[in-house]
């Protein structure tokens, strides 16, 4: 019988495709997640690693790498016909080749979502927008909204809006730069710390899921400008991302995502260390974003 290449990578499908994976041979006992991401993180963006045991607990000298978006550039081959790959050992002392080939799913797979109310209509299973500024603030009634903060990102990359269909929820990263309030102006700021000692720029990133979602509306500006209002009940969970991207990853662990490089947040100030003493309550003083102080119809809306 003749080995068939997918169908998805022979037709080049695999460029629409939300995800790819690709299947890693001939690795040396002592990698890790970390190193693996430190190699193949060049060729896009990695959501997830798994690297394979044996029955008897022994390392299989296998993983499977995936991204998403897609690699941009081809550099895989097919389970009969793998490519070779140059990488660094985790040790850093030699490079080394492995075995790189199209991870082959057993189940044909669908990357579009049917609508659950017109089902000749399908969607991507994740649409993103990278949007000119995000206004977050809360409801004065039902036809009007009081910005509490507004952030607007120094590069496109540095906002982006993600409508995700299979997990059912809305995210949004941005991006946050803190100043300290005293190189301001404002006297009534105290603080231990020196002027601009924690001066710096965080990831951030909140959810919503659909259930949690009460409206969404589409305001038209103009012909080339428009927004998307939200309204929830409740003000979404918060995490901030980790600076030091080897610290999520363990000798140890077989298996890393990307949701291990986000972790929860319940203040966003910029000094942390004032919040030891400060009194548990919903409001912080002088919080950059107010994550606790939202009543029903806290509304989020993207430009």
């Amino acid at each position: 019988m003749q080995n068939m290449i997918p169908r998805r990578n022979k037709l080049g499908e695999w460029r629409n495709a939300p995800d790819l994976s690709i299947k890693v041979r001939g690795l040396h006992e002592s990698e890790s997640t970390w190193n693996l991401l430190r190699n193949f993180k060049a060729a896009g963006r990695i959501v997830c690693i798994d690297i394979f045991e044996g029955r008897d607990g022994q390392r299989e000298g296998t993983a499977k790498i995936k991204f998403s978006p897609p690699p941009k550039s081809e550099f895989w081959g097919s389970q009969v016909h793998p490519c070779r790959y140059q990488m660094q050992a985790a040790d850093g002392s030699v490079h080394y080749n492995v075995f790189v080939a199209l991870w082959e799913d057993r189940s044909p797979r669908t990357h579009r979502v049917q609508s659950p109310i017109r089902p000749h209509i399908s969607y991507e299973p994740k649409m993103a927008l990278w949007p000119s500024s995000l206004h977050i603030g809360i409801m004065v009634d039902r036809e009007s909204m009081m910005p509490l903060q507004s952030i607007e990102p120094s590069t496109p990359a540095d906002l982006k809006f993600t409508v995700d269909l299979v997990r059912k929820k809305i995210t949004a990263e941005f991006k946050v730069s803190f100043e300290d309030p005293r190189s301001q102006g404002v006297a009534s700021f105290v603080s231990d710390s020196a002027v601009n000692e924690f001066k710096r720029a965080n990831n951030y990133m909140f959810e919503i899921p659909f259930d949690q979602l009460k409206t969404i509306s589409q305001i038209n500006f103009n012909n080339r400008c428009f927004g998307l209002q939200m309204s929830l009940e409740s003000p979404p969970q918060y995490h901030r991302k980790r600076e030091d991207e080897e610290s999520c990853h363990s000798a140890e662990t077989l298996r890393w995502t990307d949701w291990d490089t986000w972790y929860r947040q319940t203040d966003i100030v910029y000094d942390p260390y004032r919040l030891q003493n400060a009194v548990i309550a919903l409001h912080k003083e002088r919080p950059v974003i107010d994550i606790g102080n939202c009543p029903p119809y806290s509304s989020y809306i993207i430009y």
